[in-house]
């Protein structure tokens, strides 16, 4: 009798106000299909290449970019489904799962500007790829004629170029 379909989980944390919703939801949708699942927790950001559980699961999710571009290259070649949230490896064989979060940063600072608003500031963590998404549509927002001011900060306090 084959054994139920298993799903590795690589995340670099496993609680938190943002991990820990992304994990909750994602083990009610892996329990809903009658599925297993195993979470690693890989500790950091695009460091992690451990070759853990790597032929005891059917498929993978990522959650941000908990290892490496290497590590997940090798996940495709195993052959397994890859799947991302809320990062894109740019490769066509991993599905990313993401928000239009340039588009919808861009409308949100436009909704800014449109209720009278002239300084407005961008702050998050940009190594993240979904959080730069956002830096990038808060500047196509700010590029439409406004000035890009020096003075107001983003993610990791450095200063906009």
């Amino acid at each position: 009798m084959p054994h139920p379909l298993r799903i590795g989980i690589l995340t670099p944390f496993l609680g938190g106000v943002y991990i820990g919703e992304v994990m909750a939801q994602v083990m009610r949708s892996v329990q809903a299909q009658g599925a297993s699942a195993i979470a690693i927790r890989t500790g950091r950001i695009d460091g992690f290449d451990l070759p853990l559980a790597l032929e005891r699961v059917d498929g993978w999710i990522i959650i941000l970019k908990a290892v490496t571009s290497e590590y997940c290259e090798r996940l495709v070649e195993s052959g397994r489904p890859v799947v991302t949230i809320a990062n894109n490896f740019g490769n066509p064989l991993v599905v990313s799962v993401e928000s239009d979060n340039e588009s919808s940063t861009a409308q949100a600072v436009d909704e800014l500007i449109r209720a009278g608003h002239q300084h407005i500031a961008y702050i998050g963590y940009v190594t993240e790829y979904d959080i730069t998404c956002r830096l990038n549509g808060y500047r196509r927002a700010l590029a439409q004629g406004r000035p890009l001011r020096g003075d107001f900060f983003r993610g990791n306090f450095q200063r906009l170029r």
